[in-house]
């Protein structure tokens, strides 16, 4: 069983990219409307390249994998409710939001490391300033109340811990330790 000495998670929430088919000026009710689908959105040109992550963190992290998509990552551990503070891209997090875009990188050790160290990002769009405002203040609240309990797989395979959040400039970075 490997230990992951240090992960970080961090999400952006920006606003005015994306399709604004879903703004509420735009609708005859004023209520906004998350799109079925959202269309193609820039927002991967946000995330940090891994040769800025491994300069950040002194640690090269050769591996890496990158997605559009949210994740329904909730149901795999026994606080539901903290996914998105374990899973930067979780649909529980921004499903209903009325995003625009969603863009995720993951970085992390070579498997056959001494240690495991991770990186996961996201940045998410959303149609306002507002909109992305409350965004992060609402994900940094969850995140917060997730500090310190472990959070275990359902599988059994391994345990999480949220050690730390903070927003730095508008990014929400979480430091957690993972058993497993």
């Amino acid at each position: 069983m490997r230990r992951i000495l240090f992960a970080v998670a961090l999400v952006v929430a920006v606003a005015g990219c994306g399709d604004d088919s879903a703004d509420p000026a735009a609708t005859s009710t004023g209520a906004a409307a998350a799109p079925e689908t959202p269309t193609p959105d820039p927002v991967g040109d946000l995330l940090l390249p891994a040769t800025t992550i491994n300069s950040m963190t002194q640690v090269t992290l050769p591996d890496s994998t990158e997605s559009a998509e949210l994740n329904d990552s909730g149901a795999s551990i026994d606080r539901p409710e903290c996914a998105p503070a374990l899973d930067v891209a979780a649909r529980a997090a921004y499903g209903n939001t009325g995003f625009t875009g969603v863009a995720r990188a993951t970085l992390r050790t070579a498997p056959d490391a001494s240690y495991f160290y991770v990186v996961d990002q996201a940045v998410v769009s959303m149609l306002t300033p507002e909109r992305a405002a409350q965004l992060l203040v609402d994900a940094e609240q969850l995140w917060q109340s997730c500090i310190g309990t472990p959070i275990a797989a359902v599988d059994g395979t391994s345990t999480a811990t949220v050690l730390d959040v903070e927003n730095r400039s508008g990014s929400i970075v979480s430091d957690r330790m993972v058993d497993g």
